[in-house]
């Protein structure tokens, strides 16, 4: 895992708590990113590239990661309600435990994810790549997109009420 710091970042936009001009926000001291206090919101340039970041218990709530590389990137427990994953690739990320509730994956590189005892109640996977991923607990209600996913992945133990409908 690379440190945080030494990532290339832009076009990243957090919002909300995932901000709020706190010191221990995961963001802090990123390069080409700064905080705007009349949003209350941090701002960065176009891209973020956070291939192989350690972000375990992070608070994204809300963020705007559209097209994130995301790769290989260790997300457990991180805390990702309501975030725009939009085109993000996620390839090989440990979302173990992980909270998507509400989370916009359209489109998404799910390639390989761990997705173990994740929340993803309301999230949106269409058209997203769930190839070898591992949902295995994962929390599934009120998944929408399930028709457009690609891919077949590990789906064990799950709650009737929270089943995967056409899987």
């Amino acid at each position: 895992m690379r440190s945080l710091a030494t990532g290339a970042v832009s076009a990243l936009l957090l919002v909300g708590s995932a901000c709020g001009g706190n010191d221990a926000h995961p963001l802090k001291g990123v390069d080409g990113c700064e905080f705007l206090s009349g949003r209350q919101a941090w701002k960065c340039e176009e891209y973020v590239d956070l291939f192989g970041t350690d972000l375990i218990s992070a608070d994204l709530t809300d963020a705007l990661l559209t097209r994130a590389d995301l790769t290989r990137s260790d997300l457990t427990d991180a805390d990702l309600t309501d975030a725009l994953l939009t085109g993000a690739d996620l390839s090989g990320a440990d979302l173990y435990r992980a909270s998507l509730t509400g989370a916009d994956l359209s489109g998404a590189d799910l390639d390989g994810a761990d997705l173990t005892e994740a929340d993803l109640t309301g999230a949106d996977l269409s058209g997203a790549n769930l190839t070898g991923a591992d949902l295995t607990g994962a929390d599934l209600y009120r998944v929408s997109g399930w028709e457009t996913v690609r891919g077949k992945t590990t789906i064990r133990s799950l709650d009737a009420a929270h089943g995967v409908p056409g899987r």
